[in-house]
């Protein structure tokens, strides 16, 4: 075999070995819509149209509204029941390959301040970070939250709050206000540097993840207001957004992750 045609088979070889990717799928929790979508965990397309697929089983609704997280295929879910003068909250573990509830407690009095309104893995470190209610509920604070022992440990104030909070792949913590300002969060002290605004003012719930796609890492945001639910894209070093498409029903999504490839 002549130098030419070894050099022609080496380069079939390298691109052969060459990661690919296809059009980036999220998951995600509706758990609200005004179109009576059944409350559980659905898949998304990152283009537009948007597809969106029911993951978890219809006859076992996943309402992950004081936070969830998905760790090693497990999807860690706080809920809980706003019964006027107290909480009654709840824990869950769903296998996220059969969506069967393997692990649950029995209801407790909860606390507003383990009720979080957004959260992020750390794929650095596996530290899990979340925005919550205080005890009064007069403001937010930023916190680590350990789904084993099922206790939040607070950082530091978060002002009015993080609707949304994602991880990058190589570890930084970015959180976006509810002014709609994209901030990076220092994850020791709760500092914020403002990178931008975004120009869209998030109101309700959402979330924001991180997920690969053939352009390298892209953070995505489920955003929602009282008249918009669209999936945008955020530059993290100007803040700058780009809709992909609406979100069919105005639904709210939560505890968004990237599906594997």
């Amino acid at each position: 075999m002549n130098r030419r045609k070894l050099s022609i088979l080496f380069l079939l070889l390298i691109i052969a070995a060459a990661p690919t990717y296809g059009a980036t799928q999220l998951i995600g929790n509706i758990v609200s819509s005004d179109n009576q979508m059944t409350a559980g965990m659905y898949k998304f397309s990152t283009t537009d149209p948007i597809q969106i697929t029911l993951l978890s089983n219809e006859s076992e609704p996943i309402v992950a509204n004081g936070g969830a997280v998905c760790i090693d295929d497990k999807l860690y879910v706080y809920y809980y029941e706003d019964k006027g003068i107290y909480l009654m909250a709840y824990n869950y573990i769903y296998d996220t390959k059969t969506w069967v509830n393997t692990g649950s407690t029995s209801p407790t009095m909860g606390d507003w301040a383990d009720v979080a309104i957004s959260t992020a893995l750390d794929p650095t470190t596996g530290t899990v970070y979340c925005c919550t209610y205080n005890s009064g509920q007069t403001g937010f604070e930023l916190k680590t939250w350990d789904v084993a022992a099922k206790t939040k440990t607070r950082i530091a104030d978060a002002g009015t709050g993080y609707p949304a909070l994602a991880a990058s792949p190589d570890g930084e913590l970015f959180a976006i206000d509810t002014e709609g300002r994209l901030l990076n969060v220092d994850k020791t002290t709760g500092e914020t540097t403002e990178i931008g605004s975004t120009g869209f003012r998030p109101k309700g719930a959402q979330s924001a993840t991180f997920g690969q796609s053939q352009g390298g890492e892209e953070f995505y945001w489920f955003a929602y207001n009282d008249s918009e639910s669209a999936l945008y894209k955020v530059n993290t070093q100007t803040a700058e957004i780009t809709k992909i498409a609406d979100i069919e029903g105005h639904a709210q999504v939560v505890a968004a992750y990237a599906a594997e490839p």
